[in-house]
């Protein structure tokens, strides 16, 4: 994952909590301007922060409010714009699953505060979010601010208030005021399990199917072109090897895509690519396997795939070329692993 210090944010997703902090009481003019930020920037919504500087003023909001709760209270305050673009192409999808389906490839516009992943798990699915805020304090709040911004979202792009996931699992331990678990049940409305291995919510494939109410495929459609143009922006910005990582992460579906096939994803031809790519002293194969090992080790963890299916989806034809492989990225083979993280 990459630190939140090498990358950035964009404007709308602070003003989550730059709007709770001042529903709080806590005035945010004084932070901003220590940091030289003024109110003509924050009306830019296209407009991006340094992934630092965003980490650093929400550690001075948490600190000023003094609020425990701060995190899952500026939730309440989430809008379609929270989420840049993309929060206007989730509401014009077909259904909740496809808005949640297409969060890792977008996810990047709101900033890089994290990583989606949707994981199949015995007819359910767990929408794990992977944050990449170093600042320990600022990380409890952004994630419960996360979970509980998607919560408070879905249930209002379905419309239905009182739609809630199975679970939620936060990688923190809970506060340490126990009067203040209730608000995790009022908000959550389902069971929320602190000091887990991973953060994410748990969804029924009933909740995946729900209808949205302002579904418009032309619409959708519209956006999207919008989103794609964006996303190229920002990727002129971004090393041509992150840009291969994660759009061979977004093709790699059952797999390996074409070289070609994925130069065109990040808007550049196989010849251009491969030469960037040697500017950056990495090849293609580096790229491919590093991935491979961490989708591996990924599905072994957190999904039922059988170690074939595994092999197939990383795009090896043979399931003794992926113990092979596996083997010799981490010492043991699949099988091993897996037993080893039950």
């Amino acid at each position: 994952m990459t630190p939140i210090e090498q990358g950035s944010v964009s404007v709308p997703a602070i003003q989550q909590y730059l709007t709770c902090a001042e529903a709080l009481g806590t005035p945010t003019q004084d932070v901003l301007d220590r940091y030289g930020i003024t109110r003509e920037q924050l009306s830019d919504n296209t407009a991006r922060l340094p992934g630092g500087v965003f980490q650093d003023i929400l550690g001075e909001l948490i600190r000023d409010t003094a609020d425990p709760l701060f995190g899952l209270k500026t939730a309440q305050h989430v809008q379609p714009i929270t989420y840049s673009i993309y929060g206007y192409m989730a509401m014009n999808s077909r259904n909740l699953g496809e808005a949640i389906e297409r969060t890792p490839e977008y996810e990047k516009l709101v900033g890089d505060m994290g990583i989606t992943k949707l994981i199949p798990r015995d007819g359910q699915f767990f929408a794990r979010w992977d944050s990449n805020m170093t600042d320990p304090l600022v990380r409890r709040h952004v994630i419960e601010n996360v979970l509980a911004s998607w919560t408070i979202f879905a249930r209002w792009i379905t419309g239905k208030p009182h739609e809630s996931g199975l679970e939620i699992r936060l990688e923190h331990a809970p506060p340490t005021r126990r009067e203040l678990l209730p608000e995790f049940d009022r908000v959550f409305g389902c069971p929320v399990l602190f000091n887990q291995r991973e953060t994410g919510v748990l969804l029924s494939a009933e909740s995946m199917d729900l209808p949205l109410i302002q579904a418009d495929q032309t619409v959708f459609s519209s956006l999207q072109e919008t989103a794609n143009q964006r996303l190229a922006e920002l990727s002129g910005q971004t090393p041509v090897a992150v840009q291969v990582k994660s759009a061979l992460r977004t093709l790699m579906k059952g797999g390996i895509p074409r070289k070609d096939t994925v130069a065109e994803k990040i808007g550049m031809t196989s010849r251009t690519m491969q030469r960037r790519l040697k500017e950056e002293a990495v090849s293609y194969q580096e790229i491919l396997n590093e991935l491979r090992h961490e989708m591996a080790i990924d599905l072994l963890e957190n999904t039922d795939l059988s170690l074939e299916d595994i092999g197939h989806r990383l795009g090896f034809q043979e399931p003794r070329s992926f113990h092979r492989s596996f083997k010799l990225w981490t010492g043991e083979t699949p099988g091993n692993f897996r037993k080893s993280t039950e």
